[in-house]
């Protein structure tokens, strides 16, 4: 059974309630950020190595070359063999032929001279093409380790970065933690339903009390009631439960759900001031130096959040409803 409060006091708990989901809300999106940001630091690049490129011996040009060559030689050797062989008649044409073992003599030293230039120039090419294959993996080695450096040093600075964060994303986690603690404390007096404890819900219910559409949780006489009043809009799809979906349709959740769209629209303010504080802080550190200064932006926060925690009690305080 719910503790009943005149509605004065009802509408300043509620409001108190819907500040703390609100900031748990921030809390809870900031660590999402920061923990985005942390998890996409301080990887290395995928290097790769250039690899060694070894000059080899074409074979193909070798074996063109020199058929060509031989292919060359034969026709002017032949070609004017024949062609003195037919000028002198048919003694000549003899004579040609019976010097033939003679020829093929002369025919293997001409291959021989052929493939000694061949296999000569081959080499040369070979020489050339190493040395310049050589220069070229050198400059790519140089290339290459050079990106490893500035790679190593960016991967060393930005896990500095994450170490920063890592202990920020450490402190708003314990602040997160306190103010869900405070806010069950609130829930625990057990003047709200659980089904209504939500973010969604306690904002809908609060809107309902602040412009007067209600002025008690529950229906009394002729009194609606807000429990009624958000069941209803439920029903008829004018309210959105989906926190992602509220981000993305903000400008309908304002139409419909007023003080949920203002406050998340606030509340992304918030966010992006305390999630770029801790980047922009952790991208200072100086260079070598691992220096966790303290942010000021979180801090001022925790100390906003505290002096609205210490009201909430001091309310709940004068109603004597702490057990």
């Amino acid at each position: 059974m719910s503790n009943k409060l005149p509605y004065d006091k009802l509408l300043k708990y509620m409001e108190y309630v819907f500040d703390a989901e609100v900031n748990v809300f921030i809390q809870t999106e900031t660590l999402k950020r920061l923990e985005k940001t942390y998890n996409s630091l301080g990887i290395p690049k995928k290097l790769r190595n250039p690899g060694k490129h070894t000059a080899s011996f074409d074979r193909d040009e070798f074996t063109g070359l020199a058929s060509l060559m031989g292919i060359i030689v034969s026709v002017i050797y032949w070609g004017g063999a024949i062609l003195m062989a037919i000028g002198s008649g048919w003694n000549g044409i003899i004579k040609f032929f019976s010097s033939f073992f003679d020829t093929v003599l002369i025919w293997a030293i001409i291959i021989v001279v052929i493939v000694g230039i061949c296999l000569i120039r081959g080499l040369i090419v070979r020489a050339n093409d190493s040395n310049k294959y050589q220069k070229e993996y050198a400059d790519k080695m140089k290339q290459y380790n050079f990106a490893i450096q500035v790679d190593r040093r960016r991967v060393e600075e930005e896990n500095r970065r994450k170490e920063y964060i890592r202990q920020q994303g450490n402190e708003l986690l314990r602040i997160n933690r306190n103010e869900r603690s405070k806010l069950q404390k609130l829930y625990s007096y057990n003047i709200l339903a659980p089904d209504y404890r939500n973010l969604v819900a306690v904002s809908s219910i609060y809107e309902y009390l602040k412009d007067g559409r209600t002025r008690s949780l529950e229906i009394e006489g002729g009194d609606r009631g807000a429990y009624n009043i958000f069941r209803e809009e439920q029903l008829l799809n004018h309210i959105i439960t989906n926190t992602d979906v509220i981000i993305q349709k903000l400008d309908i959740v304002i139409e419909n759900q007023r003080e949920l769209g203002n406050a998340i629209r606030q509340a992304d303010n918030s966010i992006k001031r305390l999630t770029s504080s801790v980047e922009r802080s952790s991208a200072r550190l100086e260079n070598g130096i691992n220096r966790m200064n303290e942010n000021q932006e979180i801090s001022n926060y925790e100390q906003r959040r505290q002096t609205a925690e210490l009201n909430y009690m001091n309310f709940m305080n004068t109603m004597y409803l702490y057990r």
